[in-house]
């Protein structure tokens, strides 16, 4: 069951077709891999190393060229999963990203969310370290899918690349069911490592099989 959950989390726009080698962190800190086929395994570090690794291999811009079409598109790994151990409620989170004049650039939140119903008028609530907050509700329609797609100011955007968070909540307006999630060290610094990773332009081919 918890592998079924951690596979639907991840599972959203371009970031939803899997790799072969996929790295992500768990809500406790650990890093684990993503296999095609769902499951995952954890992988063993050093003692020395930190868990918030910004290589290129954890944090960066997918780029992957459609080989029919040769149109480009452009995503970012890995994405921030947060799930509740004890029931069925969790999302996934990341930036959306688009190309402008050769330098891709934020363009909004994604989210997967499963175990809070078909949604509509979803918002997500960010508190940070610093006890401040902002909010944003999503632009897209309402669906059973599960999926979620927000707009971010261009200082809701600063806050994220800068403050580490504490908490995030997300509320489906339709029925008001609501999911909570408490950060733990690593996954408090993953939008200042994904930041990072874009105002550098950390760009990787992947093609999506």
């Amino acid at each position: 069951m918890k592998k079924q959950i951690y596979f639907l989390l991840f599972t959203a726009l371009f970031c939803s077709v899997s790799y072969s080698q996929t790295f992500a962190i768990t809500e406790d800190g650990r890093k684990v891999l993503l296999n095609e086929d769902g499951t995952f395994e954890f992988v063993q570090e050093s003692q020395n190393e930190s868990i918030s690794i910004t290589s290129d291999e954890e944090f960066f811009i997918g780029r992957h060229t459609d080989e029919m079409s040769d149109q480009v598109y452009f995503y970012c790994e890995p994405r921030l999963l947060c799930s509740d151990k004890d029931s069925d409620k969790g999302f996934s989170l990341s930036f959306s990203v688009v190309e402008n004049s050769n330098t891709v650039t934020i363009s909004g939140l994604t989210s997967r969310i499963v175990g809070l119903g078909c949604l509509e008028n979803v918002k997500i609530y960010f508190l940070f370290e610093d006890e401040s907050k902002f909010e944003v509700t999503n632009w897209n329609k309402f669906n059973c899918e599960g999926n979620a797609w927000f707009r971010v100011s261009k200082s809701n955007i600063e806050d994220l690349g800068k403050k580490p968070l504490k908490k995030i909540r997300i509320q489906n307006g339709r029925n008001y069911e609501a999911y909570t999630h408490e950060l733990l060290d690593a996954d408090k610094l993953y939008f200042i490592n994904m930041v990072s990773a874009i105002n550098n332009q950390r760009i990787l081919d992947k093609q999506l099989e």
